[in-house]
């Protein structure tokens, strides 16, 4: 009969174990979606349509997902701008030309931070360096979306 009673105690304690609990998922990381804004500058500044060239104004836009939106003004650039198709390890470029100079607008995730930098180009003397319009923080384990149109 000892026998039976250690097999019921042992029966009765394995099926009063608690369930396993399920593994923890990590939390999801933080996401923003970057973009720059650009609007033509002769709409804000119709003295500007004299000068005969075009010329862009260019914001650096960062949604974040739980809420709250950051802007960074880079500027007004010279010359008819539009996004163009981005090469790694840029998110976003943006050319600018006009009657044989120009440049490109390149925003690049550099460490914790967005990194927008111009460098110009003139026909006759080529590329210059490019120069850091902003730099926006940001927390390394954010995920990017970015939208760039490309036509």
């Amino acid at each position: 009969m000892r026998v039976g009673k250690v097999v019921l105690v042992l029966l009765i304690g394995c099926a009063s174990a608690p369930p396993p609990r399920p593994a923890e998922q990590p939390p999801e990381p933080p996401r923003a979606t970057l973009s720059v804004r650009l609007v033509d500058a002769t709409e804000e500044d119709p003295a500007s349509v004299e000068e005969a060239f075009p010329r862009s104004t260019a914001t650096m836009i960062l949604l974040h997902q739980e809420g709250g939106r950051e802007e960074q003004p880079l500027g007004v650039l010279e010359g008819a701008c539009s996004h163009a198709s981005a090469e790694a390890p840029d998110l976003i470029a943006i050319r600018c030309w006009w009657a044989g100079s120009g440049g490109v607008l390149r925003v690049r995730r550099v460490g914790d931070a967005l990194v927008a930098a111009f460098a110009r180009t003139r026909e006759e003397s080529g590329d210059l360096p490019p120069e850091e319009r902003a730099r926006m923080p940001l927390r390394p384990e954010t995920r990017l979306d970015v939208v760039s149109p490309t036509y």
